[in-house]
Formats: C-alpha cells, structure tokens, sequence
C-alpha cells in the first residue's frame, strides 16, 4: 500500500521534532551496532545528516557496507528510516550544519581534520505516532479490543505507515562522498577552502 501525501508531510513533521536518533550500521563481522547521534539536519527528501569524526568506528563501518538504520523514538511516537549512509568532507556543508554541541570532539570547529558529515540517504520509512487525539482514541479502541477479547486490527489506521522515498533519477547529491584517497590529500595537503 503506497503512502498518502498526508502520512509523507507526517513523517517529515515527525522527523523534524527529533534531535537525536540512534544510527545503526553493520560491524565488522556483520552484527548490527547502534549509537545515538544528533541529528544535524534533515532535507526536504527525507535525507538526514549527521557529524561523526573520520577515523571512528562506525565511519569504517560505513565505508564497508553502506546501509543503515536510523531509529527515533519518545514516548508516544516512533520512526525507523532505512537507507544508505555516505562519509562527506565538504567544508563549505561542515559550515553550514556545524554545532557548537560538537567542539568536545572537534575542537578545531568544522575545519577540524578529523570532521566529516554522514549524509543518509533515505530509501524507506515508517512511523507509529499515537500522541495527540488520534493516540487517545486509539488506546481506547486497544483497551475495547482487549475488553471484548478480539484482535486489534490496525493495517489501515492513520498512527501508522510505511512510506517509500525514491529518488529521482536526475537527483545528484550537492556534495561528493569522500573516499579514502580524498581524506589522505586532506590530511597532506591543506584544502584550498581550509586556508
């Protein structure tokens, strides 16, 4: 079942609340591993950014196998966004999301060697949000299903949806992946925009 223009904009108001995600990528021996993040920003696509520094773990992670999780959740509304993660060394992008929230550990800013940006591209999502109204009648709905003993059947209610993204064919990214060679002439030769 495609996802309502509706159940899109909801996600996306959902993941605009959250400042914090758990980002989950696959280790070394294949096991999953998940961390929280800060969420650094989110597009218009569904696209979410994060800071890591580029000799951690989970940045060897990603360079091994790109797909990732990201999972948000409080006490009435949850989201997991599916997807594949990319390293960026762009200064001109370090810039514009950089936090203070992030000085501890780049304490050069964004210009810091060691500074990248994770750049998520969302492929899929899906959401529960019973908060609100639309939580309280569903609760009840719950409470009466349990009342009665019969099963609750929520395959078309409006807390819930699988959303897909797709890409556009012609959508490029504004800032290319870095690669290893690139992060080597980084740390040899000074960027012409770091100077």
């Amino acid at each position: 079942m495609q996802a309502t223009l509706a159940q899109r904009d909801h996600l996306d108001e959902l993941v605009r609340d959250f400042r914090t995600a758990m980002l989950v990528t696959h280790g070394t021996e294949g096991q999953l591993r998940a961390r929280p993040m800060s969420v650094a920003a989110v597009e218009d696509s569904g696209d979410l950014w994060f800071s890591t520094g580029i000799s951690s773990t989970k940045a060897d992670e990603m360079l091994t196998d790109a797909r990732v999780a990201v999972v948000m959740q409080d006490a009435s509304r949850f989201v997991c966004v599916s997807g594949e993660a990319e390293l960026i060394v762009n200064r001109e992008k370090a810039a514009e999301l950089w936090s203070e929230a992030w000085r501890p550990w780049f304490p050069g800013g964004p210009n810091d060697p060691e500074f990248a940006l994770v750049h998520v591209r969302s492929r899929r999502a899906e959401f529960w949000d019973i908060s609100g109204v639309g939580g309280a009648l569903y609760v009840l709905n719950a409470a009466r299903h349990a009342a009665t003993g019969t099963r609750l059947d929520d395959g078309n209610a409006k807390h819930h949806a699988k959303v897909e993204l797709p890409r556009s064919p012609g959508q490029a990214p504004d800032v290319q992946p870095a690669s290893l060679v690139q992060w080597m002439r980084g740390f040899l030769v000074p960027h012409p925009k770091q100077t």
